[in-house]
Order: C-alpha cells, then sequence, then structure tokens
C-alpha cells in the first residue's frame, strides 16, 4: 500500500464540457462493480489513493475525478456553482461508460451527488447506490 501523500495511480482521461471546462480523471481496476469517488471543496482526486488502491484490490473498478476548479480540472465559461459542478457527474459516468455505478461523495462530493441525483433519470439509471 502508498502512502497517503502519493497519487493516484491509473488510467488518465480528461473529459470535455461544452463550456470548456475539462474534468480530469483516474480510473483503476476492472472489476464488475464500479465506485466513482467525488471528492470535498479544496481537495483532489489523489486524497482517494489509499481508498481507490483498497477497493482496486478488493476487485471493482474505481473512478476518481478532479471537481471543476479543483487539481488539475478547469473552470469553463459557464464558471463554477452547484448546477454546472453536479452535470460535470453525469459527463464522468457518460465517459466512463458506467451504469449501476457506486457514487461516494465526501462533503461537497456528496451534496454535489444528490444534487445530480436529483436532475433526473439519467442520473438514477447510471447510479445504483450513493454513500
Amino acid at each position: 500500500m502508498g502512502r497517503y501523500t502519493d497519487p493516484m495511480e491509473g488510467t488518465v482521461a480528461t473529459v470535455e464540457r461544452p463550456d470548456g471546462t475539462s474534468i480530469h480523471t483516474v480510473s483503476a481496476g476492472s472489476g464488475e462493480r464500479t465506485v466513482v469517488l467525488a471528492h470535498g471543496y479544496g481537495f483532489t482526486l489523489d486524497g482517494w489513493n489509499l481508498i481507490a488502491g483498497s477497493l482496486v484490490d478488493r476487485g471493482m473498478r474505481v473512478v476518481a475525478f478532479d471537481q471543476r476548479g479543483h487539481g488539475r480540472s478547469t473552470i469553463g465559461s459557464d464558471g463554477i456553482g452547484s448546477a454546472q459542478m453536479a452535470s460535470d457527474y453525469g459527463a464522468v459516468l457518460e465517459a466512463h461508460d458506467l451504469d449501476d455505478a457506486v457514487l461516494v461523495g465526501h462533503s461537497m462530493g456528496g451534496f454535489l451527488s444528490i444534487a445530480f441525483l436529483l436532475g433526473g433519470s439519467e442520473a438514477v439509471d447510471r447510479v445504483g447506490s450513493l454513500l
């Protein structure tokens, strides 16, 4: 197991949003179940590195992303706010072709997870459970 200061390891991808925002993602593992990790305010996806490694070791696929305006993700022309950030969740799930994912949110990530799920049926179809 790595140290908490190590970056999260995995396949790096960028999800481009219509307003020019670029969402930085890292995915690891290849399990049947996928866990999506959404960090809180002022953090980055690297804050999940130890948890992500442990989940991968237990046979799960993990996808983590830097929230809009955090870490290696940018802020596009629509700015930063709850609606914009919640819609980014759908883009990340779609880009990684996820259905029935476990969505885990920490602090702001949890609030935005709820906002995303309240946004409509597409969100509910892509997420099987929320933590």
